[in-house]
């Protein structure tokens, strides 16, 4: 748009005062989500109180379904429905989002919104000379924190109109899958009615063993599965498997030998425990399921028990 001036200043020329604003118009935009959903917000002052006689505040409930780089668009959108009438101005749209920006000054667009927000800006251009600015958001810049202010009140009311408010963007959709997917694979974690020994490692899937199991050579991976599952060198286990008749730890004779035993309070282990968790014995807070991959592949190491054999 060769009628559209688009302006990225510093952010010290900001905080500096050294941006122009003496403009006709100034017209600051926001899009905004919280819990309630998405808005749209504009705020809109011009010089001398003409051509509007006093501050214009708007504001729009967008749903669910659409992202702050939608709402952000559509705000500029809507702020040029408020402006259309205007006619030899010279008009300054201030937008905290560069990318925004970049978008409605770039030739290739692969969203609708931003290429018909583009289209509005281009007609309202060939009758006022127009500035987009990037202003930095939630930097005490008054016309900015009023446009936040607005697009935060947006979602607090209601939505009017069919839904979707506008078309639902591919990272929506990714993001709607990837959120059924875990909500899926906790339900059916929380279910079934096995792997209680694991279940005292892994409360909640994605949680306390996040951490990437392949970065750990392989003998690792073996120790770590051992130990979360109970599956490993102890003999509650290999008496399961008639590989042993007697379960007694083998190290401190006090207590059945299982991977629970081996990392919470098997006295044989007690300096491995304070070297790695800072704590001779693991109960109350620091059980099992505060435990993360790391200090597990630590204590692991440090106690030599799968070294050893036994």
């Amino acid at each position: 748009m060769t009628n559209v001036k688009f302006v990225i200043p510093d952010r010290e020329q900001w905080l500096e005062q050294r941006v122009d604003t003496n403009y006709d118009v100034n017209i600051f935009t926001d899009g905004s989500r919280n819990d309630l959903g998405v808005g749209a917000g504009v705020f809109i002052s011009s010089k001398n109180d003409f051509p509007f006689k006093k501050d214009v505040e708007d504001f729009q409930c967008l749903g669910n379904t659409v992202t702050v780089f939608q709402a952000e668009i559509t705000a500029i959108s809507n702020a040029l429905l408020l402006v259309d009438h205007l006619e030899g101005f010279n008009v300054a749209f201030y937008v905290d989002s560069q990318s925004v920006i970049l978008t409605l000054k770039s030739n290739i667009h692969t969203s609708k919104t931003a290429l018909s927000c583009r289209i509005q800006l281009a007609s309202f251009s060939h009758r006022n000379n127009v500035t987009v600015i990037w202003v930095p958001g939630h930097s005490g810049i008054f016309g900015n924190e009023q446009a936040d202010l607005l697009a935060n009140t947006g979602p607090a009311h209601d939505f009017y109109g069919p839904e979707p408010a506008l078309p639902i963007s591919t990272s929506i959709i990714k993001q709607g899958i990837k959120e059924w997917i875990n909500d899926s694979k906790e339900l059916y974690w929380r279910n079934i009615k096995y792997a209680n020994h694991t279940k005292t490692f892994i409360k909640e899937l994605n949680i306390n063993f996040d951490a990437p199991l392949v970065c750990f050579e392989r003998s690792m991976i073996r120790n770590i599965l051992a130990v979360i599952t109970g599956h490993g060198p102890f003999k509650v286990h290999l008496q399961k498997l008639k590989l042993a008749e007697e379960t007694d730890c083998p190290k401190c004779g006090q207590d059945s030998d299982t991977s629970l035993h081996y990392i919470t309070t098997c006295h044989y282990y007690r300096e491995a425990r304070k070297r790695t968790f800072g704590l001779t014995v693991l109960k109350g807070a620091t059980k099992p399921s505060c435990i993360n991959v790391s200090d597990l592949v630590r204590f692991i190491r440090v106690s030599g028990r799968f070294d050893q054999g036994c």
